[in-house]
């Protein structure tokens, strides 16, 4: 086995906490014989680099040939991140995981490289299945690739996989690829600061290069992120996303549109001003908290959340305009009180319409999201 290829795994890791430990495990637990493992940190607040080197020193097997564990002073961003650490990896292979999500099983690398192997130097590029877990990694929403998007893959239909990739992100899957790729993709950091996988695929597959499929759950990925909807608290990266998002189109699907069928450039059109409309309202809210999670949060069907946040709405303004105006009434209009007690209540009248319009705008929103979801487009 000492003459299999070495494979660089690397985990990207930013704020995750303890969890990127049962990363590691999942990394340590591969029984392919030679791997390099690489363990980067994005500039997290609080990063056990320390703890981790010891950790992995202990419960590292003899499969384990190199370890490179390294921190960037400044944060990056993912596609940034992901550059740098591929120009450090030694291995023939190459794949990363992120620092909260697992492999799918303990010989999730051999096959990957079983398969390479048979397929010939001429493969670089293979994707394999991605499961859907929630935060504790106990329960799991289904898988990323659809099998619409696994039959063009197996049948090599890559014309059609340009035409549907173009209308949104479908290869959602994991990667693994020869390194000797890395020197003909162009750097997608100059204009992508976290889409790192949909501008990549866009790109290989407009310059005719196969994209191979392994039919295998390669990750077990933990949702929660920006890119799952997960916008509490971190509104201005989710407004960032939408933007990458949005220059995929500009930069790997306008400009080649007559590569495209007119039907999917139509979805695409379609897709790109979604994200643009995320985008400009999560910006616009960002200095309103309460409003920015009332037209975008996932849990919006829960009803008492939504009462709540639309009292916040308008106590945070309404009310107190609406009290400035009331004494300025009553200072010009202090001998005639039955004006004031008419006004008092047309105000009254007025706030009440108001959540009502909120309430049902709030609806709308909401069904309108899941019409586009049930439409099959997948934003994650």
């Amino acid at each position: 086995m000492a003459n299999k290829p070495l494979v660089s795994i690397f985990i990207t890791y930013f704020n995750t906490g303890d969890i990127v430990y049962e990363t590691i495990d999942s990394v340590l637990a591969q029984d392919y014989s030679n791997i390099e493992l690489i363990i980067s940190d994005d500039c997290s607040d609080r990063a056990p680099m320390g703890d981790v080197a010891s950790y992995i020193e202990k419960n590292k097997k003899d499969n384990i040939n190199n370890i490179i564990i390294r921190r960037n002073d400044v944060n990056l961003g993912t596609v940034k991140h992901v550059e740098l650490i591929r120009e450090m990896c030694n291995g023939e292979f190459c794949m990363g995981i992120a620092g909260d999500d697992l492999f799918g099983s303990n010989d999730v690398v051999s096959k990957m490289v079983e398969e390479f192997e048979q397929l010939g130097p001429e493969a670089e590029y293979m994707i394999g299945q991605v499961e859907m877990f929630d935060q504790d990694m106990e329960n799991s929403s289904g898988y990323c690739v659809e099998k619409s998007t696994i039959e063009l893959l197996k049948n090599e239909d890559w014309e059609e996989l340009l035409n549907k990739e173009s209308e949104t992100s479908r290869l959602v899957g994991q990667c693994m690829c020869r390194t000797s790729l890395f020197a003909k993709l162009p750097r997608f950091s100059d204009e992508y600061q976290f889409v790192e996988d949909y501008s990549c695929h866009m790109w290989l597959l407009r310059n005719n290069y196969h994209i191979y499929w392994c039919d295998m759950v390669i990750v077990k990925h933990r949702g929660g992120g920006i890119s799952h909807g997960n916008i509490a608290n971190k509104r201005e990266l989710y407004a960032f996303y939408c933007k990458d998002y949005m220059t995929v189109f500009e930069t790997q699907v306008e400009p080649y549109r007559n590569k495209l069928d007119a039907t999917s450039y139509a979805v695409a059109c379609q897709t790109y001003q979604f994200f643009k409309y995320q985008k400009e309202t999560t910006l616009k809210m960002c200095r309103h908290p309460v409003v920015c999670r009332l037209l975008l949060a996932r849990n919006a069907s829960d009803y008492s959340n939504r009462v709540s946040l639309i009292k916040k709405l308008i106590s945070f303004n309404t009310i107190i305009q609406t009290l400035v105006v009331l004494l300025l009434l009553l200072m010009v209009f202090s001998l005639n009180i039955s004006i004031v007690i008419n006004f008092v209540i047309m105000l009254i009248s007025v706030a009440f319409a108001l959540l009502f319009v909120v309430e049902v705008g709030f609806f709308f929103t909401y069904y309108f999201y899941k019409l586009l979801r049930h439409m099959k487009y997948k934003f994650y």
